[in-house]
């Protein structure tokens, strides 16, 4: 295993956590979510992209990685269809179509190239109805615990689907931008990087150069670092916020080779070096990105469980009258929580509503402005150098649509999480939640409220510190917002750059043997083109700002629910109970306070455990 896996170790140590907790989790309940939990983390995997122009040799990069040849590779475009490759065992595919179910299919144990061309390439006469497949194999993307992401090649990055520059792009702990040696940095790469990668997803680019042996006998040539420094150069200034691109050269061909044939090769050794740093890279930006809701939802768990023997120590600390006391509370506390259960659905349809109602305007109104400026703008072409322009500017305009109408969402998540964060702390207050009995010298019962963020929920918005690294917080947020509204907007069949530019046009308008006559009628046709692929997405918007609406609100809302579920459920054991209480107040009573106690202890070990974990992870991948 390559060393430097932050990720598979981290995994681990969260997964010994999890078993000291069920040791503290003696009811049933407690121990289902803590199962539940280990699962969500047992299928949490890095994620790769790789994207890249045709004939840059990707799918003959992606098998040196696999160490085998699995994907058909020809200097001619070949691969036409979104593999999704995962480790596995399972050794079989699933293809997913456009309109009808998916299958699975098993795959051979030989000449699985061969077979597979007859399914992702261009030979496939119905490929065009396939959205992706995901091809389940053995070997290093098993061991690395990762899932790659083959995207087609298409001679022009501007024109690459938008489903996947936004949807995979934003679920990708890595993009690997895969260049050629002899043609590095092409004018449509610049174009892709600058206007089609979106903020959120810049510091996670990492360029390979591949074919280096095309230049340089041996890796690390002069050849190759003079091109690396010139790559970096024109990254820099293309992306002045990425300070320190990642530049690697490989040799993907030679690699195979080696690795097919079990052959010492230095170009073998180089690649390896570059794995190494790949998944270094890779593996850090996945502990960043994915394990902090993990420790969290083991925290509230854990939270949980203490509160709950801390419940059932009070029980059998109080007096019969106290005992009374707190079941009468807890059963009112009980009716309030199944009022909010079924009150929140009304909040939450009415806040879907609303943000559809601001999607859907924010959308029409700026698409409309974009509109009229590619239409004046396309009046004007009359060179080429003007034609890229205009795609720069359809690039860098859908960029910052998308980017706006995510600020747009993610604001009124934000508002609404701390709505709900508020209506709990009321309800924790007035009804004197997670309590601890404390019996005065006149015998009166008072309660004291825990803090409601040391029990299962956290918002941005609870302390200055956290006020403080909002900016992060909402960053972090807005990759997967943006992801979302961009693969819902732009995805599928509104290919809104292969539509609105497409390269005939450069044939149809610009050849010098067109008449002036000629050459409006063609500029007019295009603008025209322009109109209607534009309000193709406007109308798309709007259909799909409800679906993005409740995606989002059913997000925050799912949270909220889960606590009041838990603690409602919680309740209802304690209510359950009352007898079994009664009984044990009379017998071992001392055994069962010091068990609990016991269970206590080992909780509040764990939750420092997980503190301490969190923080050295904050240190060391500053998040």
């Amino acid at each position: 295993m390559i060393n430097d896996n932050r990720f598979i170790e981290i995994k681990d140590e969260l997964h010994k956590i999890t078993e000291e907790l069920v040791d503290s989790a003696f009811e049933q309940f407690f121990i289902d979510r803590i199962t539940s939990a280990k699962e969500r983390l047992n299928d949490e995997k890095m994620n790769i992209l790789v994207v890249g122009e045709f004939s840059r040799g990707k799918s003959t990069f992606i098998n040196a990685i696999l160490g085998k040849q699995i994907l058909p590779s020809s200097v001619n475009p070949t691969t036409a269809t979104i593999n999704i490759l995962e480790g596995s065992n399972l050794n079989n595919m699933n293809v997913y179509y456009r309109d009808r179910d998916s299958e699975t299919i098993d795959l051979p144990n030989e000449k699985l190239k061969d077979f597979l061309d007859n399914f992702v390439t261009v030979k496939n006469e119905e490929v065009a109805q396939i959205e992706r497949i995901k091809l389940n194999v053995s070997g290093n993307l098993e061991e690395w615990n990762c899932v790659l992401v083959d995207t087609p090649g298409v001679n022009d990055l501007d024109e690459a689907r938008e489903e996947v520059t936004f949807k995979y792009l934003s679920q990708a702990d890595v993009c690997i931008v895969l260049l050629d040696s002899q043609q590095p940095l092409s004018e449509s790469e610049r174009r892709f990087i600058k206007d089609k990668v979106l903020k959120n997803d810049i510091n996670r680019l990492l360029f390979v150069i591949n074919r280096i042996d095309d230049i340089d006998e041996m890796p690390d040539g002069n050849n190759y670092k003079r091109i690396r420094e010139h790559i970096i150069g024109i990254i820099k200034e293309t992306l002045p916020e990425l300070e320190y691109p990642k530049v690697f050269g490989v040799s993907a061909r030679e690699t195979l080779k080696a690795r097919h044939k079990n052959i010492d090769s230095e170009w073998e050794k180089s690649f390896k070096s570059f794995e190494s740093e790949a998944i270094k890279f890779v593996s850090n930006n996945a502990v960043a990105g994915k394990m902090p809701q993990h420790i969290k939802r083991l925290k509230n768990i854990c939270n949980d469980i203490q509160a709950y023997l801390k419940g059932e120590l009070l029980k059998l600390e109080c007096s019969n009258e106290e005992l009374d006391f707190l079941f009468e509370k807890l059963a009112t506390e009980a009716n309030i929580l199944t009022i909010n259960l079924k009150d929140i659905m009304l909040i939450i349809e009415k806040e879907k509503i609303e943000l559809q109602k601001e999607i859907t305007s924010v959308s029409k109104t700026e698409f409309d402005k974009l509109k009229v400026k590619l239409v004046n703008q396309a009046n004007t072409i009359n060179s080429e150098e003007k034609l890229n322009m205009l795609k720069t500017d359809l690039s860098s305009g859908i960029r910052s649509i998308t980017e706006k109408l995510s600020k747009i969402i993610y604001d009124h998540k934000e508002k609404l999480q701390e709505k709900f964060y508020n209506n709990l702390n009321k309800i924790l207050k007035e009804n004197n939640l997670e309590t601890s009995l404390i019996t005065t010298s006149n015998n009166q019962v008072n309660l004291e409220v825990k803090d409601i963020d040391e029990l299962t929920y956290t918002s941005n918005n609870n302390s200055k510190k956290e006020k403080n690294e909002e900016a992060d917080v909402r960053s972090l947020a807005l990759g997967g917002v943006c992801g979302l509204v961009g693969a819902a907007l732009f995805g599928g069949p509104v290919g809104v750059i292969i539509a609105v530019v497409g390269a005939n046009y450069i044939d149809d308008v610009l050849k010098e043997s067109k008449s002036g006559d000629e050459a409006k009628n063609h500029a007019r046709n295009f603008m025209k083109n322009i109109i209607v692929q534009i309000d193709a997405i406007i109308s798309k918007s709007q259909a799909k700002a409800g679906e993005i609406a409740a995606h989002e609100i059913n997000e925050i809302s799912c949270e909220y629910k889960e606590v009041l579920n838990n603690r409602l459920i919680m309740i209802e054991k304690s209510l359950g109970n009352k007898e079994k209480d009664l009984k044990n107040r009379k017998e071992n009573l001392d055994n069962s306070k010091v068990e609990i106690k016991e269970k206590i202890e080992n909780c509040n070990g764990i939750v420092l455990k997980l503190q301490e974990f969190e923080g050295e992870l904050k240190n060391e991948f500053n998040i």
